[in-house]
């Protein structure tokens, strides 16, 4: 993978987790006022989301576009799709239920019946109006994610079911816009943020097409200002601002901001010089997405526990907490994904994880 998009990668994920932990720590039950700074210095976090499904889109096209049409591939394409999204999902799905069920405090915060366990466990689309998702909050993107998926598996097998599964989008984007109460399934697909993996495909075509840039460092350094300028427009107007839409705005500047940084890397003409710890809070940015939530909860009532209050306290906490999901998430990568990736993945697969490890 290219060591840009590992760097991109990194970055969503540390806007997700920054926006969640300013949030939580600016609740009354926490820091309160002296923390809402940070809530508002980070606002412009959720990005992050944005960012990751165009990142997903283009990843995905990338490694699969010789795939699209070839059905004797979609055993091996589904089976690394399983593989890389539920064991540590899963592991940790498990390990934050139990943990909530065990205290008569947490309880009531997690569903009790199984269809909606189940549901959960297998990332099946549920109702977008309910916030987050039931045990891990951060899973409602993934659900996106696993539709994504099996939308690119219907490309493997037949391009035109592919092209079938848009045209069926759009037009239940279309019939959603005008109604005011939709159901589920039907708003879930109604959302805007699926045309984000599209966005991300076009990212892939546009990197591997014969067309020529000419300056994809200037493009890259370009597109790296809008996405900061419109950050900023969010901290400083609040992300309710209305310009076109704000995750397609996003969208649309990671789109040529993927493109710039992939044949940056591809033209050798700069010579990559990155450091390694980039390329692997990239690998492991995964694991600090699903980890980084339940992990802010039990730490910020932590926090106050020890006795931090006011404005430096706040301050020591968010810089502690972040710290402490870095290395969380970077512990659960080495030591139990990576572990469990190298025994269920192909021989290939498995020696490219033993490499990347070596090499760390």
């Amino acid at each position: 993978m290219y060591k840009y998009i590992q760097g991109c990668r990194a970055a969503a994920a540390l806007f997700v987790v920054v926006y969640h932990l300013g949030l939580t720590l600016a609740r009354e039950k926490y820091f309160g006022r002296d923390a809402f700074f940070l809530e508002k210095l980070f606002s412009f976090g959720t990005c992050g989301v944005a960012f990751f499904f165009v990142l997903s889109g283009f990843i995905i096209t990338f490694i699969h576009q010789k795939d699209f049409g070839v059905p004797s591939r979609i055993f091996t394409y589904a089976r690394k799709r399983v593989v890389r999204i539920y064991p540590s999902y899963i592991i940790i799905f498990t390990v934050v239920y139990l943990v909530a069920i065990a205290f008569s405090s947490t309880r009531n915060s997690v569903p009790h019946d199984a269809i909606t366990l189940v549901k959960s466990i297998l990332l099946l689309p549920q109702d977008k109006n309910v916030e987050g998702a039931p045990v891990i909050v951060v899973a409602w993107t993934l659900q996106y994610e696993m539709i994504f998926y099996a939308a690119i598996g219907f490309a493997i097998i037949n391009r035109y079911l592919f092209v079938g599964l848009i045209l069926a989008f759009l037009f239940n984007f279309a019939i959603c816009t005008h109604q005011s109460i939709i159901g589920v399934p039907q708003s879930f697909f109604a959302s805007n943020l699926i045309f984000l993996f599209l966005i991300g495909m076009l990212a892939a075509y546009s990197a591997k097409s014969k067309i020529t840039i000419k300056r994809p460092v200037l493009i890259s350094i370009v597109a790296g200002l809008a996405f900061l300028c419109l950050a900023v427009v969010d901290v400083v107007f609040g992300t309710k601002t209305i310009y076109l839409d704000r995750n397609l705005a996003y969208g649309i500047i990671s789109c040529v901001l993927i493109v710039g940084l992939v044949r940056t890397e591809d033209s050798q003409i700069h010579d990559v010089k990155i450091s390694k710890t980039i390329p692997l809070m990239g690998a492991a940015s995964y694991a600090l997405y699903l980890i980084h939530w339940p992990l802010i909860s039990i730490l910020c009532k932590l926090a106050i526990k020890v006795g931090l209050h006011g404005i430096y306290g706040a301050l020591i906490a968010f810089v502690a907490i972040l710290a402490m999901c870095i290395f969380a998430s970077l512990v659960f990568y080495f030591y139990v994904e990576c572990p469990i990736l190298s025994r269920l993945s192909a021989p290939s697969r498995r020696l490219l994880l033993n490499n990347a490890k070596l090499k760390v």
